[in-house]
């Protein structure tokens, strides 16, 4: 009886050893003819939002809170101190250029404004295009350069951006001052100007969709090409 019971497990095992190499490689071929979808799905290409708050980072709260409004809406938005706008454009480009950061949206208050004209051109020197750029009371006058479809200056200090040689887009200065509530603190926190930049935003994302007008009229547009022609005052 024992002797049966050692025979029947050296025949077993005899079988399992024989059997293994087999097992192994029918795992390996079913593995191997995966269809691709059963793996890791690749990143598609998304827009990114990046916001940019202004001096020290506690006066431009309002970005948070378009931010929040824009994620509830299914769009990726990051809030920033505007002292990471260099940092940010190697990070959006390197994006880009792998192909899952697209389009790139940026919006800045303040610090954060001016920041984000520079965070363009910054991205244009790296052959990254920007969809769209919303600047929301800039602290000075700003030149712009690189590549953008529209770049908005929603102003209430009279702080200009003009087109430069390097600037290729649209380019859109606005008076918001007779806006109630508009001050250079807080035009971001605005219910009306938060409204309008979420619409700048969902309208830069839809094909083919009609440009947003404020109301009242942009006080100053400019369209820069490969020419370098200078703006042109309405």
């Amino acid at each position: 009886m024992e002797q049966a019971g050692r025979s029947s497990g050296i025949v077993s095992r005899h079988w399992f050893v024989r059997l293994s190499p087999m097992v192994l490689a029918l795992a390996a071929a079913f593995l191997c003819n995966l269809p691709a979808e059963v793996g890791a799905a690749p990143t598609r290409p998304h827009a990114h939002v990046y916001l940019l708050r202004g001096f020290i980072n506690v006066f431009s709260l309002g970005m948070d809170e378009i931010a929040a409004e824009l994620r509830r809406r299914g769009i990726e938005a990051s809030v920033h101190n505007h002292l990471a706008g260099r940092t940010l454009a190697e990070e959006a480009a390197a994006g880009y250029k792998a192909g899952t950061e697209r389009p790139i949206i940026l919006v800045g208050h303040s610090w954060g404004a001016s920041e984000v004209v520079g965070m363009a051109a910054r991205l244009g020197e790296l052959g990254v295009p920007v969809k769209l750029v919303v600047a929301l009371d800039p602290i000075s006058d700003l030149v712009a350069a690189g590549r953008v479809d529209r770049m908005i200056n929603l102003h209430a200090s009279r702080s200009r951006v003009t087109a430069g040689p390097n600037f290729h887009g649209n380019l859109l200065n606005i008076d918001v001052t007779n806006r109630p509530g508009v001050g250079h603190f807080t035009i971001d926190k605005v219910p009306a100007i938060q409204s309008l930049v979420l619409q700048y935003v969902q309208s830069a994302l839809r094909v083919d969709a009609p440009a947003v007008h404020p109301s009242p009229n942009p006080t100053q547009a400019a369209v820069s090409n490969p020419a370098h022609e200078q703006p042109r005052t309405q």
